[in-house]
């Protein structure tokens, strides 16, 4: 056993010498991997929470609200849109369709209310599909006295809908929508 040790280990060294051979031999003007290209600036965190502080005073809610928070970049520039999910006092945000998503738009400092989306009920799949240039937002209408079903939020132009339960269903399960899911 002993003998066998000492086998591996004089393999390792000859394995790393050679190696470290093969690396000194080779031309060190080469062009190196680029460093990565940094994202754009954009605000943070602190910057969504004194947006979202706004957001409740001027919807004159209650200073006690509850909200669950993301930071996912919904229009491939680099930068993370905040997307807000208020879910108490239940009798303010929500009604018997679901609760209020608001989403702020991510400009290089400073966070822009984008949309605001009513009747929402977690969770939801920010969708890989897009529609001018935006992720698509997929969530389940429930609650209503339609029958459950999935729909696509898609932004417009200038904004995403405002209510889901005027949009179509579409068939793919939740679970099977590639994208990241929310809110769960």
């Amino acid at each position: 056993m002993n003998r066998r040790l000492s086998f591996f280990r004089l393999f390792v060294c000859l394995s790393a010498c050679g190696l470290l051979g093969a690396c000194a031999g080779s031309d060190t003007t080469a062009a190196l991997t680029p460093p990565p290209v940094a994202a754009p600036a954009g605000p943070g965190e602190a910057e969504l929470m004194l947006k979202i502080r706004d957001y409740i005073a001027r919807q004159k809610g209650p200073a006690h609200s509850r909200y669950e928070y993301s930071l996912v970049d919904l229009n491939g520039d680099g930068r993370r849109e905040g997307i807000v999910y208020f879910t108490l006092p239940y009798n303010y945000w929500c009604g018997w369709g679901g609760c209020t998503l608001a989403i702020f738009a991510a400009n290089p400092d400073a966070f822009v209310l984008a949309s605001e989306i009513t009747n929402v009920r977690g969770p939801i799949v920010v969708s890989n599909n897009t529609s001018h240039g935006w992720r698509d937002i997929v969530l389940r209408v429930s609650g209503t006295s339609m029958s459950d079903r999935n729909v696509a939020m898609r932004f417009d132009g200038d904004s995403y809908p405002v209510n889901p339960l005027g949009e179509s269903e579409i068939a793919q399960w939740l679970g099977d929508i590639p994208g990241d899911r929310l809110f769960p």
